[in-house]
């Protein structure tokens, strides 16, 4: 468990479990409109699947319902394409980031950012001291256009419009290279 820590608060940081389902799919339903959130299907097979790119922020003092934010990615081979997010390739280069969710009460505080930059660390530092995610190259992401410059703040770089549709809004993608140590 790695820690972190916002405005004086500190979070613990750890790989999904599937015990935490539950307060995950609360989380993604108040945090996306209904035609955008994950189902909790596609919350399981994340956890399933690509656990090694899910992670959990939680509170330590909350003994009921501690986890405060989430961020969780599949690999893709190539391109971020509809189908491509739709999978999760254990070969692939590219880690498609799905979701970056903060609780409501806890946003525009740094949480997200502090978050986001956990799960680029760890997946960089698995990158560089194991054979499991040897050949990454990227992360990419889909943003609304109201949070492109987040996730710019966050080192990202803006793409452009995305052909991928998914709800009602034009998405737009970022990208950002995977650094080795």
């Amino acid at each position: 468990m790695d820690l972190i820590e916002v405005k004086g608060m500190k979070y613990g940081v750890r790989i999904v479990e599937l015990e935490d389902l539950e307060q995950l799919e609360k989380l993604e339903a108040e945090s996306y409109p209904a035609d955008e959130a994950a189902t909790p299907q596609k919350l399981e097979l994340r956890a399933k699947q690509a656990s090694d790119l899910f992670l959990v922020a939680f509170d330590p003092m909350q003994n009921e319902n501690p986890i405060v934010a989430y961020a969780c990615a599949t690999l893709a081979a190539g391109e971020l394409t509809e189908e491509s997010m739709a999978a999760h390739d254990p070969q692939g280069d590219n880690v498609c980031i799905h979701s970056v969710v903060v609780q409501k009460q806890l946003r525009r505080n740094g949480l997200g950012s502090a978050v986001l930059e956990a799960f680029i660390r760890h997946v960089e530092k698995v990158h560089s001291t194991s054979q499991k995610f040897r050949n990454l190259k990227r992360f990419s992401l889909l943003a609304k256009k109201h949070l492109c410059t987040f996730y710019i703040k966050c080192g990202f770089e803006l793409i452009g419009p995305s052909p991928v549709e998914h709800g009602a809004e034009q998405w737009f993608e970022l990208q950002r290279v995977i650094q080795s140590n």
